[in-house]
């Protein structure tokens, strides 16, 4: 999910509302309830009242649906408005009841921390799980390294029925001097990465007949297109997971629902094998 909503040149962006430091903590929390923590964006708009959004669309107004935030006051907060719609980006603290969020302490402007905490900011690596060659990571035929085989090298890999996922390692471009030197999409300088259920050697000498470069294989535990048929069944299953993802790096479906909770995340081990889905959490306890 993304939060930051950018204004639209000549669109009426109206500041509204200041936090009020000594103002008073919402109701209806009862002490033993377990409380929840999250940085998300309320929104409310004509059609429905503040509600706590899980995904948004950067339109102006922005867009978005979720559950009800219970006990929410906007003359507490600072917030934008357009067109009808008043939204904010807030850090919160409430209970969850299964259907909405109840809010526990007043809302406000989450620190940079929280956001590093709810949100990755770092830029997502690639590496390669193979061992180094003891000459480094060097192409084995430069002639057939360039990226017309790279994507020879990529469409076959996909055509294979015990295909899991690729990913390009693009190492160096770690290094400082990348951008300068034009060395990030050299494909004499990237390890082409990929994935497969069965035959591992087999597979290597099929893509070494079109790539030259460095290339590592490994084993997975599900092809790709069985993550897939996974997430199009979990979809219709359970009308509690908001959004889902296959990731190729940890051969898994991540899924994302408000609350995780241990019997869910048991019952989908047991359906699907432990680690198939990974469930994250909206909403994490506090």
């Amino acid at each position: 999910m993304k939060i930051a909503v950018p204004a639209a040149a000549g669109a009426l962006v109206v500041l509204t509302g200041c936090a009020d430091p000594d103002g008073d903590e919402p109701a209806g929390v009862s002490p033993d309830e377990q409380l929840y923590e999250t940085v998300a964006t309320v929104l409310e708009s004509p059609e429905h009242g503040p509600q706590l959004c899980h995904a948004v669309a950067h339109s102006l107004p922005p867009q978005c649906s979720g559950p009800d935030v219970v006990g929410w006051d906007w003359d507490a907060v600072t917030s934008e408005s357009a067109e009808g719609v008043t939204w904010g980006d807030y850090y919160l603290v409430g209970s969850w009841d299964g259907e909405s969020f109840h809010l526990a302490e007043s809302a406000r402007a989450p620190e940079p921390e929280e956001l590093a905490q709810f949100f990755d900011t770092d830029e997502p690596r690639f590496d390669t799980p193979c061992e180094e060659p003891a000459g480094g990571w060097e192409p084995d035929d430069p002639e057939t390294t360039t990226d017309e085989t790279l994507n020879e090298a990529l469409e076959l890999a996909r055509n294979d029925p015990e295909y899991a996922g690729s990913w390009v390692d693009q190492s160096v471009a770690d290094d400082a001097d990348t951008d300068e030197l034009g060395l990030g999409n050299d494909p004499t300088e990237l390890v082409l990465n990929v994935q497969f259920t069965e035959d591992l050697p087999e597979k290597e000498q099929e893509l070494r007949t079109v790539w030259g470069g460095a290339l590592c294989v490994t084993g997975a535990a599900h092809t790709e297109q069985e993550l897939l048929s996974v997430q199009e069944q979990l979809h219709e299953d359970l009308p509690e997971i908001n959004s889902s993802r296959v990731d190729t790096m940890t051969n898994a479906l991540i899924a994302e629902v408000f609350v995780v909770t241990p019997e869910l995340q048991a019952e989908l081990d047991e359906q699907y094998g432990p680690g198939t889905v990974v469930l994250e959490g909206l909403l994490q306890p506090r």
